[in-house]
């Protein structure tokens, strides 16, 4: 007899066996074990472990005991928990039920049939025989509530009855006699497979009344809050404001901590007019680590115009955070630095009011906008705040904000080895952070390029320690690393004078590149010519990336002629080399499927958006034409995207995904950013960027557009209209 399930364990003439070592001897135990118990519980435990440990022998064994007339029901019940047509489950259920009235096999059966495929259309495509269906079967779960009292998931009979009978009183005390008595099938309970959730929702609120209220004695603890979400989130969406907050409160009437479920009862509090409740909920009961780390969340993912909504809040609220948050959303960073430097007149110890200064201050310079006509107003700004920042650092020298600021004063006070030394304990207690790469951009944005190299060597050295890279690839990171922050900070001008000076940096080709645009960028035509034909020898650049180019100022160079006509000797003649261009769209194919990892490691797969629109834009942040292309797509889709379409940036061929990932922060694109790989680039035959993909609502790719054209707009709206047309 088997002694321990969990572990596949038996003891054999007085000693231990672990079945999962022993397969021959563990299938015969099974087999004894099945013949021989009858609790349905602990069979229906051992046959799953049985199938899992040997499914060909499990489900062979079963199937020969119950292919012929006159089979145990124990047997055919067990072997039908396999059969994946509910459907067929329920007509087996059916006829277990008529020939065997006073066994609990038939009845068992319908029921984990039925809970098991909600809502009811995924055993019959046809809904309304789908409920009829269900309707005739009513009388048998009744029966089993009734009749089986002893059997583990009667209570759960009578409960899904009585709701279809919408007797929801009687549904109600036998699930609160099943709480109390915690029956064993609501550890078991999958809440999102409950639908339609407009059935269950009062029942389920009901539920978690009684979660509330009551301590559970069960095995899963997280079970209520999983009922939390899945109701608050119903009531939510369909504006059942009062509903949802009932839900979302805890019985102690305090908020939920996690944010989404915080986010939805402080909007449902606003929406009902009760400000001074929503006010406690964004306040997060005066915690100021998590009401900042929430509004963070409820900012960037769910309303970037949240300054707004805190305002109407928080106008009449004279906390230090209060004006702390106030201060963190202000659109204008300088109306920032008044809100902190008065958090300090009131507290001038508030390490809030320290964090507001720093925060800002290093947002400034490691934006877009600190190379912009403000910077010497924030320079001016930052030398009244330079006592306030030592004091800062002194007072919390553990504090991250408060180790940039000092950071950022010695970059802004040119003290290098100060730096250096900053950024090296930086390295030690986080290599992985952002502060480093940051750090570089400001460093960048103020001219001490030699600086910049030190970071960098130290970044790349510390990395190889930590076997993030091998040594052999430490020289070529150090080059890559370095030209890539002056690449990215628009220092174009410094890039080519160190490519120039280093000419075996051309060696690697994301340099070549950098190389290029930045030749293109400064309108050094001739150089970006010299350069791309020594691609084109070399076959880092593709002919038609080249040809592309044709519309382009460098067009008009006296080289060019030469340039254009060597990449379509490479190439092929003209008509070929258009063909491959356009990418004729006559004949669709299914789009390869794809998952992928966004910004926050969430996978995204294109399964996930059937029947929907899905434009592809493939891209690196060292591409030209890639960052001429970005801004015209956004501008697409905030002005002319229609419903029903989705646009993904997949970011391809990026030595270091943080570059992609600052430089669509700080243009705040509307397009969502993946992360995707050589595989997906292959599977796309993505053998240039930007590589424009559009792939219609049943998965067909009907367009492909390489390059950039400055008629993109025009060719979405063409190519959608036409899908659209089409179905």
């Amino acid at each position: 007899m088997l002694t321990d399930i969990d572990y596949l364990t038996t003891e054999v003439d007085g000693e231990e066996v672990v079945l999962d070592e022993d397969f021959e001897q563990a299938n015969q135990l099974f087999i004894q074990f099945v013949l021989e118990e009858d609790d349905l519980d602990d069979l229906e435990e051992a046959v799953f472990y049985w199938e899992e440990l040997m499914p060909e022998e499990c489900e062979a064994w079963l199937e020969e005991q119950t292919s012929h007339i006159g089979s145990s029901p124990k047997l055919l019940y067990l072997w039908l928990l396999f059969q994946e047509d509910p459907l067929s489950n329920i007509n087996a259920a059916r006829h277990l039920i008529q020939n065997y009235p006073h066994e609990v096999y038939g009845y068992r059966l319908m029921l984990l049939t039925y809970t098991q495929n909600l809502p009811v259309t995924q055993i019959a495509d046809d809904e309304d025989a789908a409920r009829e269906m269900l309707a005739l079967d009513i009388s048998h779960m009744l029966t089993y509530y009734q009749g089986f009292p002893n059997d583990t998931y009667h209570r759960m009979a009578g409960i899904f009855a009585y709701n279809h009978m919408q007797q929801m009183d009687t549904a109600k005390d036998i699930l609160k006699s099943a709480f109390f008595d915690n029956d064993r099938w609501i550890d078991l309970i999958d809440i999102n497979a409950m639908q339609p959730i407009d059935e269950y929702h009062e029942l389920m609120a009901y539920f978690l009344q009684l979660f509330k209220n009551n301590t559970y004695q069960g095995a899963r603890e997280d079970l209520g809050l999983d009922l939390m979400e899945y109701l608050g989130e119903y009531y939510f969406d369909n504006q059942l404001y009062e509903q949802a907050i009932d839900v979302l409160i805890a019985a102690d009437g305090s908020a939920p901590d996690y944010f989404y479920q915080r986010y939805m009862l402080a909007s449902s509090l606003i929406e009902i007019g009760d400000k001074q409740r929503a006010t406690q909920v964004v306040l997060y009961d005066e915690n100021a680590e998590y009401a900042s780390m929430f509004m963070d969340f409820w900012r960037q993912y769910l309303n970037p115009n949240l300054y707004v909504i805190y305002q109407d809040l928080l106008e009449d609220n004279d906390t230090i955070l209060a004006r702390y948050l106030l201060g963190k959303l202000e659109p204008n960073g300088l109306n920032s630095l008044a809100a902190a430097r008065q958090i300090l007149r009131i507290d001038r110890l508030s390490p809030l009011g320290y964090g507001l200064l720093s925060q800002t201050y290093w947002g400034y310079f490691t934006s877009e906008g600190a190379k912009g006509n403000e910077r010497e107003q924030w320079l001016k700004e930052f030398s009244l705040d330079k006592g306030r920042i030592r004091a800062y650092y002194l007072r919390f020298p553990d504090d991250k904000d408060a180790s940039q600021a000092y950071m950022l004063l010695q970059i802004l006070s040119n003290n290098s080895e100060n730096v250096l030394e900053i950024v090296k304990k930086e390295l030690e207690t986080n290599p992985l952070g952002d502060t480093i790469q940051e750090a570089e951009i400001i460093v960048a944005d103020t001219g001490n390029f030699d600086l910049l190299w030190d970071i960098n060597a130290a970044a790349v050295k510390k990395y190889t320690e930590i076997a993030i890279l091998n040594p052999q690839e430490a020289p070529s990171f150090e080059i890559l690393g370095f030209a890539h922050v002056l690449y990215i900070t628009g220092h174009f001008d410094e890039l080519i004078a160190r490519v120039n000076a280093n000419p075996d940096w051309l060696l690697e080709e994301d340099v070549q590149y950098m190389a290029v645009n930045s030749n293109l960028y400064q309108e050094n035509y001739g150089d970006a010519i010299a350069l791309l034909h020594m691609m084109l020898t070399a076959e880092t650049v593709y002919p038609m990336d080249v040809l592309q180019l044709e519309d382009e100022p460098i067009a008009e160079h006296p080289d060019w002629r030469a340039l254009e006509a060597y990449a379509r000797e490479l190439w092929g003649d003209d008509t070929e080399a258009e063909e491959s261009f356009e990418e004729a769209t006559a004949d669709f194919y299914p789009a390869p499927g794809w998952t992928l990892p966004d910004i926050d490691g969430n996978l995204v797969s294109l399964s996930d958006f059937r029947g929907k629109i899905v434009i592809l834009d493939f891209w690196a942040t060292w591409c030209g034409p890639c960052t001429r292309a970005m801004p015209v797509l956004h501008e697409w889709m905030i002005n002319d995207m229609p419903q029903g379409v989705e646009v993904f940036s997949i970011n391809i061929w990026e030595d270091d995904i943080s570059a992609s990932t600052y430089y669509m922060d700080e243009n705040q694109f509307a397009m969502r950013l993946l992360f995707g790989d050589e595989q997906i680039a292959e599977n796309y035959q993505v053998e240039g960027i930007p590589c424009i993909v559009i792939i219609d609502g049943n998965g067909m790719i009907r367009h492909r557009e390489l390059g950039f054209n400055s008629k993109l707009s025009d060719n979405l709206n063409k190519v959608i209209k036409e899908i659209r047309e089409e179905g």
